[in-house]
């Protein structure tokens, strides 16, 4: 027969199927265990009281626990997803395959917690200059988005960080259509609460640009001068 030549990939490490296997392990049982929970973050997409209602609803896994763990599922997922970015969309040499593939799902995680600290300390210094109970509202909104992506792109998600080809393509679509169902409504949510407080848009779009954006673009800008 004819011997097919492998094509190397970021993902084909165990350690990174491993992990998606994790993540499977784990949001089936924060459906398992947290269902009201998981009912409330999807059904109240649009809704500004998401708070208040989980923390009515109730379910097996306390509140708290089931935001720790949904955060968690979050954090892997966003780790994996930015490996198959990375091996989908950057010229990699060969070598990096050789040299890397076994450990880049530990190096990715650790990425991701850096992020994670910036925006705790940037929202910690903005709550000591500003002394208002409002950034706590804030981070509230935003670890809420962050819980509610998890939960609601990861069947598209889980599915796009291990399909090849066509299926890949389409997952992808998917997994981009219900992210962006959830930014809108974080974008809505923290536009509202701006309003409400009289504050200008203008600090509106400096917050999301130094919290979100500007973490990110670090981030793409170191991988594109590690990877060219």
């Amino acid at each position: 027969g004819v011997a097919v030549a492998f094509e190397p990939t970021l993902w084909s490490g165990a350690l990174y199927h491993i992990g998606v296997l994790f993540t499977l392990v784990l949001y089936l049982y924060i459906l398992l265990r947290s269902w009201p929970f998981v009912v409330t973050v999807c059904s109240s997409m649009f809704s500004i009281r998401t708070e208040r209602a989980m923390a009515m609803q109730g379910g097996e896994l306390p509140l708290q626990r089931f935001k720790i763990a949904a955060t968690l599922l979050g954090a892997m997922l966003v780790a994996l997803a930015g490996i198959r970015l990375a091996n989908d969309n950057l010229q990699l040499s060969a070598t990096l395959y050789d040299n890397t593939v076994e450990r880049l799902p530990l190096y990715s995680l650790v990425v991701v917690a850096a992020i994670a600290l910036w925006l705790i300390i940037f929202q910690r210094i903005v709550l000591w200059i500003t002394r208002s109970e409002d950034v706590l509202h804030i981070s509230s909104l935003a670890r809420m988005a962050f819980i509610r992506g998890a939960v609601v792109a990861y069947p598209t998600l889980a599915c796009w960080l291990v399909a090849s080809g066509t299926g890949a393509s389409v997952w992808s679509i998917l997994t981009i259509i219900s992210l962006s169902i959830v930014a809108i409504a974080y974008l809505k949510d923290t536009f509202l609460l701006f309003l409400a407080k009289k504050v200008s848009i203008f600090y509106w779009i400096l917050y999301l640009c130094t919290a979100i954006l500007l973490p990110l673009s670090f981030v793409v800008t170191m991988l594109l001068r590690h990877f060219s």
